[in-house]
C-alpha cells in the first residue's frame, strides 16, 4: 500500500491513499528497520533542499513531499537499522533537517565491498536493481525533480520514488547472503561505521582563512614569474637552443612608469606548454617519453635547465591548482571548505574530491606548513593531527612475513631506517640526510616509496 502525504487537494486516484506525517510517525514507531530514500534539488550544499521522502517496509510506503510537510518529528529513524543506496548523501540532507542517522545498511557500500577489485561491477541502484530482483527501474525520471518548483508530484515521479526503496529489502537479503559466504560481515559493518563518520566531515567542512590563501597564492604567482625568468636565462645559455631565442624583441611603449619599459620575452617557449617543452628538450638531446618528472628526474644533475624545470612545474601547480582558483571551493552558505569522500578506493585508502560535487581533493594539499595553517578550526576548537602507525605496512608484513618486516615490527624498529639503510648501504644514523640527487628528500623517504610500492 502506498501512502502519500503532502497536498490534500490532489485527484483521488487508486495509485495510492492520502495519509498526514502524524500517521507515518505512528506507523514509524513501530519499525525496527526501514528503507529509506530521498530525492533532492541537487547535491548537498547547505542550500538545496530534499523534495521527496520515501519510506517503505514490506508492503507498505510512505511518500512524503518534503517541500510542503514538515519532517522534524521523524526522530525515530535515529534509533532504528536505516536501509538505503548511498546513504552518505541522504545522511547529510536528513541532517540538515535536524535528523540524523546512527545504524545503516548501505547497499552500495556492500556491494563495493563484495565486488572490490571487479572492474566491471555496478553499484548503482538501477544495476542492483536488475542483479538481484530482475527489475529494470526508469532512472531516467529522476530528471524531472531537476528545477521543480511547488508543482504537484505526478503519478509517474511518486511511483519512481517508491521504486528506489521497495527494492531495497531484497538486494539487502541477497548481498547479506553472500557477506556471510565470504565471512566479510566485520568489515562490511565497519564500513557502515566509517560511512556516518565520514558524512559528518563532509556535512560539517573545515574552516578556512582565505586571507592567508590569497596572501599565499600571490607569492606563488611571484615566485612563478621568477623561475620563467631563470628558465629563459638558462636557453639563453645553451647554444643548442639558440632557435628558440628571438633576435628581435617588441619593446611596450605603453608600460608603466614604474615598471619602466617591458620588453617581450625574446625565449620563445611557454613553460606551461608540455609540447613545446618537450621539443625544446628534444633539441637539447635528451631521450624522453614526455615532460613528466619520473622521465626528467635522471637528466636533472647534468642539465641544470632540466632542475630548473621540475621546480617550476611544482611552483606552477601551487598557482594552478593550489592558486586563487582554490577559493572557488568556499562555500558561500558556511564559508568553510566541504569535500566528498569515496571511502572504498582500490588503493585500501579513503580518496577525497569530486568535481561533480565542486569538492577538492583535500588529501593532496600542499605539505607547506603555510598552505596547512590556512585550514583553521572553530573559536575554542583545537585540530589534533593522529595517524595509525604503519598500518599498511604492519598488514602487508602479517600477510607475506617478510622476515626483515616481521623483524622490525617485532623489535620496535623503524622499517623504513632499515630499507634505506640496506637500500642505500649506508649506516642507520644517515637514512635522514638529503643527498642532492633525491631533490629535498631523504634516504628514509625513499624508502618509504619502496616500502609503500
Amino acid at each position: 500500500m502506498i501512502y502519500f502525504v503532502g497536498n490534500t487537494e490532489l485527484i483521488k486516484t487508486d495509485l495510492y491513499e492520502l495519509s498526514t506525517i502524524e500517521k507515518c510517525k505512528e506507523w514509524l514507531d513501530t519499525l525496527t528497520e526501514v528503507n529509506l530514500d530521498v530525492e533532492t534539488q541537487g547535491h548537498f550544499n547547505h542550500f538545496n533542499k530534499i523534495l521527496m521522502l520515501q519510506l517503505n517496509w514490506e508492503d507498505i510506503t510512505y511518500v512524503i513531499d518534503v517541500r510542503i510537510i514538515s519532517i522534524d518529528s521523524l526522530k525515530r529513524l535515529e534509533d532504528i537499522l536505516v536501509v538505503g543506496q548511498n546513504l552518505k548523501f541522504d545522511y547529510k540532507f536528513l541532517k540538515f533537517y535536524g535528523i540524523e542517522l546512527n545504524n545503516i545498511y548501505d547497499t552500495l557500500l556492500a556491494e563495493a565491498c563484495l565486488t572490490n577489485g571487479n572492474e566491471n561491477r555496478t553499484l548503482g541502484l538501477g544495476g542492483l536493481a536488475q542483479k538481484y530482483c530482475d527489475i529494470q527501474l526508469n532512472k531516467s525520471v529522476r530528471n524531472q525533480f531537476v528545477g521543480i518548483d511547488s508543482t504537484p508530484f505526478t503519478e509517474q515521479q511518486i511511483t519512481y520514488g517508491v521504486g528506489d526503496v521497495t527494492c531495497l529489502t531484497r538486494i539487502k537479503t541477497k548481498q547479506l547472503e553472500r557477506i556471510k559466504e565470504l565471512n566479510i560481515d566485520m568489515w562490511v559493518s565497519n564500513e557502515f561505521n566509517a560511512c556516518l563518520a565520514l558524512a559528518d566531515i563532509e556535512y560539517n567542512g573545515m574552516g578556512f582563512s582565505k586571507e592567508a590563501w590569497v596572501n599565499l597564492a600571490n607569492k606563488a604567482q611571484f615566485n612563478e614569474d621568477d623561475y620563467t625568468t631563470q628558465l629563459d636565462e638558462l636557453v639563453r645559455q645553451e647554444p643548442k637552443l639558440a632557435k628558440f631565442v628571438k633576435t628581435r624583441i617588441q619593446a611596450n611603449m605603453f608600460a608603466g612608469v614604474e615598471d619602466g619599459y617591458e620588453h617581450e620575452r625574446d625565449v620563445n617557449i611557454l613553460w606551461s606548454s608540455p609540447t613545446q617543452v618537450f621539443k625544446l628538450f628534444k633539441e637539447l638531446g635528451l631521450d624522453l617519453e614526455s615532460t613528466n618528472e619520473r622521465f626528467l628526474t635522471k637528466y636533472q644533475s647534468k642539465y641544470p635547465l632540466v632542475k630548473q624545470f621540475i621546480d617550476y612545474k611544482k611552483q606552477q601547480k601551487l598557482v594552478t591548482t593550489y592558486g586563487l582558483d582554490f577559493l572557488k571551493y568556499v562555500n558561500q552558505h558556511t564559508d568553510r571548505i566541504h569535500t566528498s569522500f569515496w571511502q572504498i578506493a582500490d588503493t585500501s585508502r579513503v580518496t577525497s574530491g569530486s568535481i561533480e560535487e565542486r569538492a577538492p581533493n583535500m588529501q593532496n594539499l600542499p605539505a607547506k606548513t603555510e598552505y596547512r595553517n590556512c585550514f583553521v578550526p572553530r573559536q575554542g576548537f583545537k585540530m589534533v593531527s593522529c595517524d595509525f602507525s604503519g598500518q599498511e605496512l604492519r598488514l602487508c608484513a602479517e600477510g607475506s612475513q617478510e622476515p626483515l618486516w616481521v623483524n622490525a615490527f617485532l623489535k620496535g624498529e623503524d622499517l623504513h631506517s632499515n630499507v634505506a639503510s640496506m637500500v642505500f648501504k649506508i649506516p642507520l644514523d644517515k637514512v635522514r640526510d638529503k643527498p642532492d640527487f633525491l631533490r629535498g628528500k631523504s634516504y628514509r623517504d625513499a624508502a618509504k616509496t619502496v616500502n609503500f610500492g
